[in-house]
């Protein structure tokens, strides 16, 4: 938004006569006003300039804040399925555990052989279980700020 030169400088020429003229008189004053205007128009014209200057950079700014938001808000979301993920094959693992528990318990006599097998798929799933675990408790710290991952998806799947 800037304005025109419409001052070009130039000056009016003025015939003198001998004695004081008034009309001299009032173009000298009027050429001195419009100097004085003009002086104050480009003042103000600088001033302008450097204000838009000024609101393209904070408006880039506020645009780049908001581009950073936005990319915050998608991995955001991104870490809240990741955390679900997780959790969803903790629970799994969890229920297939259980579920092995409760079969070995209702087999009253079983061969060594059997034992085994169920003994090394208990181990598997307990080393399992507690490496979901730590993924999950290691995904809760890094992201701990984010407010997505504060709440416990897997309190209504136990």
């Amino acid at each position: 938004m800037s304005f025109p030169n419409y001052y070009d400088g130039g000056s009016a020429e003025i015939l003198s006569s001998p004695g004081t003229n008034p009309v001299v008189s009032d173009c000298q004053d009027n050429n001195e006003e419009s100097e004085y205007v003009y002086v104050k128009y480009r003042i103000a014209n600088k001033r302008l300039s450097s204000m838009e200057n000024e609101v393209m950079q904070m408006k880039a700014t506020i645009d780049r804040y908001a581009m950073t938001i936005q990319n915050e808000m998608q991995f955001r979301e991104l870490c809240q399925l990741a955390l679900l993920d997780e959790q969803t094959r903790y629970s799994e693992c969890h229920a297939a555990y259980l579920r092995l528990l409760q079969f070995l318990n209702s087999r009253p006599q079983t061969s060594d052989g059997e034992k085994t097998a169920y003994k090394s798929q208990t181990e598997h799933l307990l080393t399992v279980i507690g490496q979901l675990q730590m993924t999950i408790q290691n995904m809760k710290e890094q992201y701990s700020g984010a407010p997505c991952l504060e709440t416990d998806h897997t309190a209504h799947l136990k």
